[in-house]
């Protein structure tokens, strides 16, 4: 079998060339244009999520959670369930949220 020689590329002086690139300068006092939050998008999902708690409080007051509030024990529990219906659909959007299907 024979053998190739490798072909090496050298420069002869022995030094290494290097191309560096510089990116497009911005004008001075001038911040870079954000994309995130900008747009018709983010405005829809923030009143598509306070929509989904205000629905989760409308369910509440039509399962009587307004005619439980007559003081004592009661009140509070009724309080509770409005709390946890809430926090529930919260943690749901934040679920999606971090599952980035919004």
């Amino acid at each position: 079998m024979r053998r190739r020689k490798s072909r090496r590329h050298c420069d002869h002086d022995g030094g290494s060339h290097m191309t560096t690139v510089t990116g497009a300068r911005r004008p001075a006092g001038r911040a870079p244009r954000s994309t995130i939050g900008s747009g018709w998008l983010p405005r829809l999902l923030i009143a598509a999520a306070a929509f989904s708690v205000f629905i989760v409080c409308v369910l509440w007051l039509h399962g009587g959670g307004l005619r439980n509030m007559t003081g004592g024990t009661q009140s509070a529990t009724s309080m509770g369930r409005l709390a946890g219906l809430v926090a529930a659909d919260l943690l749901l959007i934040q679920v999606l949220l971090m599952a980035r299907i919004l």
